[in-house]
């Protein structure tokens, strides 16, 4: 009797034992699909807050070097079709301006896990046209911590670019008359009368090089007979 009654004991804890471990391995799997589905809901809301806006967002596996979301915006700018850059996301690198390839392709390697990724660069479209992007990246960690994406938004700055460059040509169109102009031109602090730059013609009418005038008043220089005369000028 006393012998059945520990068979029968040992069954008991065993079943106890196994009940235990069921509901350890229960708990973990519902963990763990409460995290997927958190995850996949974050990543629908991604998609659906990026459907409708200018900049590309876009998001990659960084495990398995797959794009796993692009925004419709990459077709109007790139002008490829987001299916072959699912297919290849070298189709990616291929559109990059051959004197930025190397570089961008270097920074996203190295930075983009980190949330270092920041680049500027140009591609070329299907039709030969040029567009620069401002591209950029950042880690999305999963609940244990671990980087398991890859998401960045890339901004067309063509138009920002064009308008830099032509204020930069502007300014050295401005710069070369100021040099060569024949007449005596200064420029200076409106409140103070401190001079931020002279031409060439000034040099060789007072004397005073460059290094001389820039920093000092035109009075300290005695351009003027007076503080009165300098006034009534700028009036």
């Amino acid at each position: 009797m006393a012998l059945l009654v520990g068979i029968l004991k040992r069954k008991a804890d065993r079943t106890d034992e196994n009940f235990r471990l069921n509901a350890i391995i229960q708990a973990e799997l519902t963990e763990r699909q409460q995290a997927e589905e958190t995850l996949r809901q974050s990543e629908e809301k991604f998609r659906q807050f990026t459907e409708n806006i200018s900049e590309v967002f876009w998001m990659t596996d960084p495990h398995k070097n797959q794009m796993i979301y692009i925004s419709p915006a990459y077709e109007s700018i790139w002008g490829r079709s987001c299916a072959a850059l699912y297919t290849s996301a070298r189709d990616w690198a291929d559109a990059i301006h051959p004197e930025d390839r190397q570089r961008v392709w270097e920074a996203a390697t190295a930075k983009q896990a980190s949330g270092d990724y920041d680049e500027v660069y140009r591609i070329v479209r299907p039709d030969g046209s040029v567009r620069w992007i401002h591209d950029r990246a950042f880690p999305v960690k999963d609940h244990t911590g671990q980087v398991y994406r890859i998401a960045g938004n890339a901004e067309d700055i063509t138009s920002r670019k064009r308008m830099e460059d032509e204020l930069r040509r502007s300014e050295e169109k401005f710069a070369k008359a100021f040099r060569n102009s024949p007449d005596t031109i200064i420029m200076t602090d409106i409140e103070e009368g401190r001079i931020i730059d002279v031409n060439e013609a000034f040099c060789h009418r007072t004397g005073f090089n460059r290094e001389e005038a820039i920093g000092k008043t035109t009075l300290e220089l005695n351009l003027w007979m007076s503080e009165k005369d300098r006034e009534q000028f700028i009036t």
